[in-house]
């Protein structure tokens, strides 16, 4: 078993040091907006945003699935599933 995800701490320095702080200010307007004023409770800024957001996240991700892959024959995979579409690419 393995667990293959960028620890969140790590996840939210590198949003810390390739954004601005009137970005991150804009991205949570939008999302109390989306989740108060429209109730769109499925509004994901991460997926808006995911150059910021995910990136590196999502290139960790894939390469500990293709390191998994290159030595176990199977592998069975537990993702978020607004991830997974991102990381079948």
């Amino acid at each position: 078993m393995c667990i293959g995800d960028l620890p969140n701490i790590t996840r939210l320095e590198q949003v810390a040091n390739q954004c601005k702080i009137d970005e991150l200010k804009q991205v949570f307007d939008e999302a109390i907006e989306e989740w108060g004023d429209h109730a769109n409770f499925g509004y994901n800024p991460q997926l808006k945003y995911k150059e910021q957001f995910l990136t590196r996240r999502l290139e960790y991700i894939t390469e500990v699935l293709r390191q998994m892959a290159m030595i176990r024959p199977n592998v069975v995979a537990v993702v978020d599933h607004d991830l997974l579409p991102l990381i079948e690419d």
